[in-house]
């Protein structure tokens, strides 16, 4: 479970959605997900691995950014489908350049340490932006996993100009 699933709906009963809305601004995220990795083929075959996971950190850190601004409802399926559009290749892309890029023979200690990691987080965040968000509230939270996700992206990027100035 991802940290938007874990606290939009926290997020949303703060702002007087039904359930029922909220379902529906998720559900538009794991449609958005499904389409993503329906186009993941197309999109690595015109650009390298690293720049599609690139653009999606990119796009995932501004909707992040963007939860908080605003509290309509239509707002937020829009927003959360732009989010599941970057976070759907994420994981895969992931995965696979993991696979890639591990030392012959080593694979599997690769793909472990990253599940490792991987997990560790998805227990350690709620506990840690549990606390952040009871202080102040859930603009952090969105923000700060958006400054992360923005950082990432733009590593990806640098790292790319820097391999094709060397």
């Amino acid at each position: 479970v991802g940290l938007y699933e874990f606290y939009f709906p926290i997020y949303g009963k703060t702002l007087g959605l039904s359930a029922s809305v909220i379902g529906i601004i998720i559900s538009c995220n794991a449609t958005a997900f499904i389409l993503s990795r329906l186009f993941m083929p197309f999109l690595t075959a015109k650009m390298k691995e690293e720049r599609v996971l690139g653009v999606c950190l990119t796009i995932s850190a501004v909707a992040f950014f963007l939860i908080p601004l605003n509290g309509d409802p239509f707002y937020l399926m829009a927003v959360s489908f732009l989010m599941g559009l970057g976070l759907g290749l994420c994981q895969p892309l992931s995965m696979t350049m993991a696979y890639n890029h591990s030392p012959i023979g080593r694979t599997g200690e690769v793909l472990g340490i990253r599940l490792t990691v991987n997990k560790a987080v998805q227990f350690l965040i709620p506990i840690v932006f549990g606390s952040v968000g009871s202080l102040l509230g859930f603009f952090p939270i969105f923000w700060s996993n958006a400054v992360l996700l923005g950082f990432s992206g733009v590593t990806l990027f640098e790292q790319k100009l820097n391999k094709q100035s060397a």
